[in-house]
């Protein structure tokens, strides 16, 4: 079908392997509708309940979709998804979209919100590009808002492209070009991040007497005390560790930057008690593998995500999408406490391994106490005089 390696990858993990986990739990290892029925049903309930995003959910729900078409049918027919057709502009307005083609091919977005302005001023009546006025711009930025509201920065971003077009052509700009020139402040979403009672919870629920359990009850030890990212923790090696000096050298996957992590005593005893007393024996070069058969490395962090999800789910912690109960949310919550013990935001930035300083600023904005520091007094504020 041509689909990349990692289309079939993220197809596999998002889509297939709940299924595949769903069914080992229920013993099952056919394909049997009242199972798949249970499970929609089941993910739909993680949906209203915001355990599951809705994108997550779409994913679920396709996997779902093709086993029973391959069930029913015996075939499969790949479906891309079938976009609208664009709405058909006046041929002056059509040459603008071109020319904006021909400059960057691959800026859709800016194409598609291109478009949507052209396709308004047309149902406004408006198909020379110079009758454009401020009140259309302000119209169309009100309009837009509805379906954009968390991209607003690409709307301004593509009228100052349209604006700078325009005017390379000779033609006159857009009315308002000096205020959509204005630097604009991007929001970001601040996410929470894991407590220390539910990650205390957590960590002592584990059975550290059977294999998976030392296994998990390493993995997350090494999270904790190195903040190592998903996709590190998996790719980890025995050659990454340095035993005598108690350190840990990797490249990390996200920034291929190499780093060294202090490997602190208690978790050091943790990985030799999986790699000694747990560890399955298997070729892979990789600490971590699979609990049962075949015994293979994890793919990605995404089986080191599960297992977090799995144990949280044992242990009774509740968890609803975007709550940062996560793999992630241990990393905001160790960055969280070396910023309320004083840390310098730069150093911050260097143990967590982040190009950007600014990556590490959202740390400071889950410190709380200290923000309240930062609050002005209301007593400059006074009375007018009558």
């Amino acid at each position: 079908m041509g689909l990349a390696k990692s289309t079939i990858q993220v197809l596999n993990y998002r889509c297939f392997k709940p299924i595949t986990v769903f069914f080992k739990d229920k013993q099952k290892t056919y394909y049997n509708e009242i199972l798949m029925c249970e499970l929609e049903e089941l993910y739909q309930e993680k949906l209203h309940t915001g355990v599951l995003s809705r994108n997550i959910y779409n994913q679920r729900i396709r996997g779902i979709k093709i086993l029973r078409e391959v069930y029913d049918t015996n075939t499969f027919i790949w479906k891309r998804p079938s976009g609208k057709k664009p709405f058909v502009l006046s041929e002056s307005f059509e040459s603008i979209i071109a020319g904006i083609t021909d400059i960057n091919d691959s800026d859709r977005v800016t194409q598609s919100i291109v478009r949507y302005f052209l396709k308004l001023l047309t149902e406004l009546g408006i198909h020379d590009i110079s009758k454009v006025k401020a009140e259309h711009i302000q119209i169309f930025l009100s309009n837009i808002y509805h379906s954009w509201a968390k991209s607003m920065g690409n709307v301004v971003t593509s009228l100052r492209k349209l604006d700078r077009y325009l005017t390379k052509l000779g033609m006159q700009g857009l009315p308002y070009a000096g205020l959509l020139m204005a630097p604009r402040a991007r929001e970001q979403n601040i996410y929470p991040c894991m407590s220390q009672s539910d990650l205390n919870l957590i960590i002592k629920s584990i059975d550290r007497n059977k294999a998976n359990g030392k296994r998990d009850y390493a993995i997350l030890m090494l999270a904790v005390s190195s903040d190592m990212r998903t996709g590190d923790i998996a790719k980890i090696k025995r050659s990454d560790i340095d035993w005598r000096k108690d350190e840990i050298h990797i490249v990390q996957e996200k920034t291929q930057i190499p780093i060294n992590l202090p490997l602190q005593k208690n978790v050091g005893l943790a990985l030799a008690d999986y790699i000694l007393n747990g560890r399955p024996e298997s070729k892979s070069p990789q600490i971590f593998i699979r609990s049962v058969a075949p015994y293979q490395n994890f793919k990605s962090g995404v089986a080191v995500a599960g297992i977090l999800h799995r144990r949280m789910e044992t242990t009774g912690v509740s968890h609803k999408f975007g709550d940062g109960k996560t793999m992630h949310g241990i990393r905001r919550m160790l960055g969280t406490q070396m910023t309320m013990e004083g840390v310098p935001i730069t150093t911050v930035s260097q143990i967590l391994g982040q190009q950007r300083l600014g990556a590490a600023k959202p740390y400071i904005s889950l410190n709380i106490e200290s923000l309240r520091e930062c609050a002005l007094e209301f007593s400059s504020i006074e009375e007018e005089p009558k």
